[in-house]
């Protein structure tokens, strides 16, 4: 039997891996093909079209491209994620944490429990909701 550095052999080490690539493809793969499909075709969710979509090649995604009400869309996205994520998250966190980094006392204890409950309010909300709705 050959084996590898783990001592496994092949067939032990591939049913480790086997369920990973499982969900990968299951999650990742086939939804980006899907996704890929869908937009090389004109499929329908109702009417005759429906029942049988027909490939229109890269149509979709020139109409796409060329529609202003996208790419205004688009732009307005590559705004929101930049000043909230980039500037609000990475920008304010950091320079909270530079100003925080040597000062003890009330005020770093504030800053703290407010970044810990904005962390754990939003899943405590969710839990919440849930466990009404199973009640």
């Amino acid at each position: 039997m050959i084996t590898d550095a783990a001592g496994l052999g092949k067939a032990r080490a591939a049913g480790f891996v086997l369920p990973a690539l499982v969900l990968i493809g299951v999650f990742l793969v086939f939804p980006a093909l899907w996704t890929i499909y869908l937009g090389l075709t004109d499929y329908r969710l109702t009417g005759l079209a429906a029942a049988d979509p027909q490939i229109v090649g890269l149509d979709n995604y020139t109409t796409t491209l060329t529609d202003p009400r996208f790419l205004s869309s688009l732009w307005l996205t590559v705004v929101y994620v930049g000043g909230s994520a980039v500037l609000g998250q990475a920008g304010l966190g950091f320079t909270l944490a530079w100003l925080l980094r040597t000062r003890r006392g009330p005020l770093r204890r504030a800053v703290e429990g407010v970044v810990l409950l904005s962390w754990i309010l939003p899943s405590t909300v969710v839990g919440f909701l849930w466990f009404g709705r199973l009640l």
